[in-house]
């Protein structure tokens, strides 16, 4: 797929110090045969990054002071705002680490940090681990150097730095959410016990009268206590538990302090005792995992149903129970009458002995030969039929023990048919039907609009890889794959729905933040500055599959649709792709193994863009569908599972690493972070016959992006 040998080398960028270092990592060779068709994409000169998870700037200013002079030196506050810097970067945050500052370079992180959050306000953290004491309600931050200025508490002002002036600067912007965490409750340096006089200056730091707005002030321990500082251990209790609980998915920042509180309290025999005081107008969690709640609220749902289901069941068994006791009462009563009758009719005649009528205690107890069956469905006037028996089916119908099936059906519902077993007793069985749906379906976002519409995919498994044997090495070996149930977009997605994702949300592609995309331009393929999905070079209207768009847009995308409608949306893995796309055929292409058919089913390289494209010498598919660049979805008769343009018209990202050859990565996500290459399957418009296969694959890095590749969702159930 690419037109001349290019030698791909990994590199890595470090910056240390403001020097720029480049280190090349195991290079390696592909080759393509020149004039047959032209890359996806450039190998990139720096791979990009991918973009945060989280909708929310996050910025933090870490700082740890140890080297203090003399006994006043403190071991680990540098280890511990080092492993903590590391942790906040893996939950998002953009982080400023400093380490064994004085007070000039003290306050001027903290000038820096004000200006980040200025430029990204959504969620600012404080972090300092060093000395620090208080002095009538007001809490100080020690400096290096400190001891040498500070001769008496009149100088506190002027040598340190105020926890005051650090919500200062933290407040000057509309920050979201403001968390402060200090370990700094040590007890007062020994060059501060030579001026002060006996509880002017206690141990450990003051809680505040008043938490500011939208804040959170954490302390590492209790005021009046000192925090431990971990002798012998690579990091503090306090820190070691911060850092344990901050990467518990969904545990909000008030539940992963008072887990951190209990371990700590725990860990040190109660000797410290950490608190935090809170004003925050929403809850913050440092590590929020969507599909994780979305899951976990789906359980708690089917819970509540099966609860309900349950109970139900308990409803109507109590209520056959008090009906089968009321006709007992009843079949007592005229066992009474009947028996008073009988006495009535059988008074003696003179001199005869009258007969010993039996009485209620001594009588045989009649068995009953029938008992009753109850369906309680729903919808309530569902059809019930019982269909081994000829009598029609009322509510409490007696029947004789043994085997009955049941069926329970109502138009625009699944029937439900099942026996049921009759032996001693009534029976009530609750049957509950299960709607139908019709295959093609939308969800709704928030605003009341649809979503793209999906076609419901039921699972099953089939033969992936290249069958006729006329493909690539990357489409073998030829396995067997099951794939379970889910949903495909019916089309590609279009200018018009990305249109509404960027407008909700703002968001910037790949190619609008770097530079550009790569596109056909006077007959040649490049990166281009100002090309991006709503400027491809080619024309385009809000029908047509949205193109420039790198596996990141696509993520972002599902994730947004995710946000958006309750559900799980994510880019489909190759497996799964390729059992919508052959929709049960077992040919090279769903419409059978003729490259040359193609302009019915699929928008190919044909003689229309051999024609019109400048610079296309590879082979082209011998038919014309009437469009050189992309067609609008749609435009071309869909497959077996009514899929449009799963061939052709736009590559499409998959949710799967790429690999040379199949070991099972075909059949799962990739994240965010991990692998290098994303597979990409269908083809695309610009492609010779071999590339539009069911089993042809290529590949990307997360941030490549072309006008020849734009993507197609997949829905959970």
């Amino acid at each position: 797929m690419s037109f001349q040998k290019i030698a791909v080398i990994t590199s890595l960028v470090i910056i240390i110090g403001g020097v720029i270092l480049f280190i090349g990592i195991s290079p390696k060779q592909e080759s393509f045969t020149k004039g047959t068709t032209p890359p996806i994409f450039p190998p990139p000169a720096v791979a990009p990054f991918p973009s945060s998870p989280s909708s929310e700037q996050r910025s933090a200013l870490v700082i740890g002071n140890s080297a203090y002079a003399g006994d006043n030196f403190l071991t680990n506050p540098v280890n511990d705002a080092k492993a903590l810097a590391a942790v906040l970067r893996q939950l998002q945050f953009d982080v400023i680490h400093q380490t064994n500052l004085n007070r000039k370079q003290m306050k001027a992180a903290v000038h820096q940090f004000s200006q980040q959050l200025a430029k990204k306000p959504g969620v600012g953290l404080f972090y300092y681990s060093g000395h620090g004491l208080q002095y009538q309600g007001v809490n100080y931050l020690i400096p290096i150097g400190a001891n040498q200025a500070l001769k008496a508490v009149y100088d506190l002002p002027d040598e340190t730095v105020t926890m005051t002036y650090v919500l200062s600067a933290m407040k000057t912007v509309e920050n979201k959410v403001n968390l402060l965490i200090l370990d700094a409750c040590r007890n007062p340096p020994r060059f501060v016990k030579s001026w002060y006089k006996g509880d002017m200056i206690p141990p450990g730091l003051a809680l505040p009268q008043r938490t500011p707005d939208a804040s959170l002030i954490a302390y590492a321990a209790a005021p009046g206590q000192v925090a431990l500082s971990g002798e012998g251990q690579a990091n503090s209790p306090y820190v070691k538990s911060l850092m344990k609980w901050m990467l518990v998915p969904n545990l909000s920042v008030t539940d992963a302090l008072i887990q951190v509180r209990n371990e700590v309290i725990n860990a040190t025999h109660k000797m410290q005792q950490p608190e935090f005081s809170v004003a925050l107008n929403k809850p913050f969690y440092f590590n929020w995992d969507a599909d994780r709640e979305r899951k976990r609220k789906a359980e708690q749902t089917r819970l509540a149903r099966e609860l309900e289901a349950k109970q139900t069941h308990l409803d109507a068994k109590a209520k056959a129970q008090a009906q089968a006791e009321a006709r007992l009462a009843q079949e007592r009563e005229a066992f009474k009458q009947q028996q008073a009758k009988w006495q009535a009719e059988q008074q003696p005649v003179a001199g005869q002995q009258p007969a010993v009528p039996p009485s209620d205690e001594t009588a045989p107890k009649p068995v009953p030969s029938e008992y009753r069956l109850t369906v309680l469905a729903t919808p309530a006037d569902s059809q019930i039929k019982i269909m081994n028996i000829k009598p029609r089916y009322v509510p409490g119908i007696a029947l004789e023990p043994g085997d009955y099936e049941v069926l329970v059906n109502q138009a625009g519902y699944i029937a439900s048919r099942q026996w049921i077993t009759i032996q001693d007793q009534d029976v009530t069985v609750p049957v509950v039907l299960e709607q139908k749906s019709t295959q093609f379906f939308r969800d709704r976002l928030q605003d009341g609009s649809q979503g793209p519409e999906m076609v419901r995919i039921a699972a099953g498994s089939f033969r992936m890889g290249d069958l006729q044997g006329e493909g690539s090495s990357d489409e073998k070996p030829v396995h067997s794959v099951s794939v379970a149930r889910f949903a495909m977009g019916r089309y590609e997605v279009t200018v018009g729905e990305f249109r509404r994702f960027v407008t909700a949300t703002r968001y910037k592609t790949d190619a609008e933040k770097e530079n550009g995309c790569y596109v056909n331009k006077d007959g040649s393929w490049n990166y281009v500055k100002d090309a991006n999905w709503h400027k491809p070079y080619f024309s385009q209207n809000d029908n047509h599959p949205v193109v420039c768009v790198s596996w990141n847009d696509a993520t972002a995308y599902a994730a947004w649709l995710s946000q958006q409608t309750g559900q799980t949306y994510r880019l489909p893995t190759e497996a799964e792709w390729e059992y919508a796309a052959r929709a049960g055929t077992k040919t090279s292409r769903y419409w059978g193994n003729n490259p040359d058919q193609a302009c019915r089913y699929a928008n190919v390289h044909d003689n229309t863009s051999k024609q019109k494209n400048q610079g296309f010498s590879w082979t082209h598919h011998k038919c014309t569908d009437g469009y050189a660049q992309t067609a609008p979805v749609g435009s071309f008769k869909p497959n077996a599972f009514n899929l449009f343009d799963i061939l052709g018209n736009v590559w499409e990202w998959t949710c799967s690493e790429y690999e040379d050859n199949y070991t099972g990565k075909e059949s799962k996500c990739i994240s965010q972070k991990s692998g290098s290459l994303r597979a990409l399957r269908g083809g695309a418009w610009n492609d010779r016959p071999r590339s539009v296969r069911t089993a042809s694959r290529d590949r990307g890095s997360h941030g490549n992006r072309g006008s020849n590749v734009g993507l197609r969702l997949a829905r959970l159930f």
